[in-house]
């Protein structure tokens, strides 16, 4: 448990994040050699079930290296029982998305998992004019954090970003993912307007005892 909050405010740090939501990484400490880059017109990624309500905040890809991405890659997480794609974005080429723990991040929209329920989170790699490499399968290790179970690795065949088809026992390790436990509060635009009607009214009182 130390360990993990002491990863969750190293994350905090990086990404600018108030402490009064702290991120917690789906995987981490992930180690091994990379098989080579992914074929063309293909995705990979891995299944897994949400433990606990969890909302997430960024989409990563593993970056071997820290050198940069040649291409732009699709990135989404799909709820696995209707294939619905929740939330998505865009691995930029080059360096320029945040590099955190050897996965660079993109701010995706947000998106709250449902307990129990089952998710795939994978990348798209439109062409294979490239020399990037990725954990596409030789992991030899990974940490998970507890609000997730890993189940398995998928990959597939496709002409746009999906849910991989394919279960595998290799580990395709390349997507990753940063989140905050439980729902994020939305203030009621009611409430909203009240508090702001009750700061005014203060203020408005002060200024007439000055007077």
């Amino acid at each position: 448990m130390v360990r993990r909050w002491a990863r969750a405010l190293w994350v905090v740090a990086a990404l600018g994040i108030s402490q009064t939501a702290l991120a917690g990484v789906a995987l981490y400490d992930v180690t091994g050699t990379p098989s080579g880059s992914p074929a063309e017109e293909s995705n990979h990624g891995w299944e897994f079930v949400a433990n606990t309500s969890i909302t997430v905040t960024h989409l990563g890809l593993f970056d071997y290296g820290d050198d940069g991405f040649d291409i732009d890659r699709p990135i989404g997480l799909f709820r696995l029982s209707d294939a619905f794609l929740l939330t998505s974005g865009v691995i930029h080429a080059g360096a320029v998305d945040m590099l955190t723990d050897g996965f660079r991040y993109i701010d995706a929209p947000d998106v709250t998992l449902v307990a129990g329920e089952t998710y795939v989170v994978s990348f798209f790699s439109a062409s294979s004019a490239y020399d990037d490499l990725m954990f596409t399968s030789m992991v030899t290790g990974m940490t998970v954090d507890p609000a997730i179970t890993y189940v398995q690795a998928r990959w597939g065949d496709d002409v746009a970003l999906g849910i991989p088809a394919n279960p595998t026992p290799y580990w395709r390790i390349g997507p990753n993912f940063l989140f905050t436990e439980g729902t994020p509060a939305v203030p009621v635009p009611g409430a909203v307007a009240l508090g702001l009607l009750g700061t005014g009214l203060v203020g408005w009182m002060k200024r007439r005892r000055s007077l």
